[in-house]
């Protein structure tokens, strides 16, 4: 008897260790290093640098044409290229992303964006006489900047996916994702102020020559590894386990029926976003808005875009909510673009312009870093800069067409505008005002169309949530060790 319960009591015993030794082995502790902030802080000076670089013309861009003696037609090509180029060659950066991981793909974006940004700065330092040859070696720098925005434009999932635990991810997608942005809206507020003559456009280059220079510098100090010793999620430590060869995952990104959906919709608000920061000026001073108000609006847009990033993300904490926030931040987005819109045509309307600049920003900017979210969320575990890559690549292609189609149909200025243009003011060359109210008329009757599209029919699952619910983490911050953190 007493040996049948000494033998009882020792399978229980060895059951109990089994369980703990299954609990131990199951109960993994993820770490969020302090490096992860010097990786998001270099990031983010990049992208000021490079969308800075940009487009930081064409809130000049009759006065570039004219010190280039070109058409400002020829001064689009700056923004252009920038669109373009990203579309042509998008499968190289995230081929190389998903083969050699996250610090080569830094580390080459960031030299092309230096060595554009100081072609730029030589073109036009007085070393090139011939101002036909100045303007197209500064349009190989914007070329070579456009390269570089290949890889540090389309990263911002793949460093919090990396870097960050699960309960910070989605407001540090959020702020990364708006420094392009301000990257703009200093290029928009910054370019009046510094370039009030022609001559002073070489002054602009050497100011984006060393702001460049400086991101270089960062990005060789701080981005020595792509991601740390430990993972900082389940997600994180699964998500490239679990990833299959490069030619599979797009195949499986491109036959999503979800993420086509969400590509055409925030593709189709990322290019009026970008048609509008290329051609802002060009539309405003042919109702007589001067140079340096137009950089303010597109400058009120972005800052308000920043606010409604943080704002949206918190509620997207809190509610987890993820596809309502997107199909509601969307349809504010689309009816406040249109509202912009509509004031963009009446001269005279400084008040309701800023007003209106900030209910489209803060809803149409706000809702883009929860598109990327959302786009990983679908195509997980797919390399996250695929998903990322083809939404703004995507905006790009429609960005382009938008902006050629709105010159392309762009017509003389009525005779009560003429009076008032302030296009070609101080203007030598023979350069003429152009009126674009009706291509405005035409984008906002395509963006209702699809807004009203995608808020009826987007639906999806959250295959990296049902990851990170297959079991409990425990974040932990550690100590600093080097100049950039642990």
């Amino acid at each position: 008897m007493s040996s049948s319960i000494s033998s009882s009591r020792k399978v229980k015993m060895e059951n109990t260790q089994a369980v703990l030794k299954e609990d131990q082995t199951e109960t993994v502790t993820y770490t969020a290093y302090k490096r992860r902030w010097a990786m998001m802080v270099t990031v983010m000076l990049l992208n000021i640098s490079n969308t800075g670089m940009g487009f930081n013309v064409a809130p000049v861009a009759y006065k570039a044409a004219d010190y280039f003696e070109v058409t400002q037609y020829d001064i689009t090509w700056f923004s252009q290229v920038y669109l373009i180029l990203p579309f042509t060659f998008s499968s190289i950066s995230t081929y190389i992303f998903n083969k050699f991981d996250m610090k080569v793909g830094v580390h080459i974006g960031s030299a092309l964006n230096c060595v554009g940004a100081l072609t730029r700065a030589v073109a036009t330092s007085g070393l090139i006489a011939d101002l036909w040859t100045q303007y197209v070696v500064s349009l190989i720098g914007q070329a070579a900047g456009s390269a570089g925005h290949l890889f540090i434009g389309f990263i911002v999932t793949k460093v919090t996916q990396n870097w960050f635990p699960d309960g910070e991810r989605m407001v540090a997608t959020a702020i990364m994702a708006f420094f392009p942005a301000l990257g703009i809206s200093v290029a928009q507020v910054m370019a009046p102020i510094v370039v009030t003559e022609k001559q002073q456009i070489p002054t602009l280059n050497y100011i984006y020559g060393g702001l460049a220079l400086l991101a270089e510098i960062a990005t060789l100090i701080c981005v020595t590894r792509s991601r740390p010793p430990t993972p900082p999620s389940r997600s994180a430590e699964h998500g490239t386990t679990a990833r299959a060869p490069y030619l599979q995952q797009l195949k499986q990104t491109f036959t999503s029926p979800s993420f086509l959906g969400l590509i055409i919709m925030s593709g189709v608000m990322t290019a009026f976003y970008l048609c509008l920061t290329t051609l802002s000026q060009q539309m405003l001073c042919s109702k007589g808005y001067s140079d340096f108000f137009s950089g303010v609006v597109v400058a009120v847009f972005n800052i308000a875009g920043l606010v409604g990033s943080i704002a949206i993300a918190a509620v997207e904490n809190r509610t987890k909510a993820l596809t309502e926030i997107t199909k509601l931040g969307n349809a504010f987005g689309v009816l406040f673009t249109i509202m912009l819109m509509e004031v963009y045509l009446v001269p005279g309307q400084h008040a309701l312009l800023i007003i209106f600049s900030v209910l489209f920003g803060f809803f149409s900017s706000g809702v883009y870093p929860i598109s990327l979210e959302i786009g990983v969320e679908i195509t997980y575990p797919v390399e996250e800069t695929i998903s990322t890559t083809l939404i703004f690549v995507t905006g790009q292609i429609l960005g382009v067409l938008m902006t050629y189609t709105a010159n392309v149909l762009s017509s003389d200025l009525p005779p009560e505008l003429q009076d008032i243009e302030v296009c070609t003011k101080n203007i030598t060359s023979d350069l003429q005002a152009r009126d674009y109210s009706g291509v405005v008329m035409g984008l906002m009757g395509v963006l209702t169309f699809i807004v009203i599209l995608f808020t009826v029919f987007f639906r999806t699952p959250y295959k990296r949530r049902e990851v990170e619910q297959t079991t409990d983490m425990s974040d932990t911050a550690e100590p600093t060790t080097s100049t950039c953190g642990r």
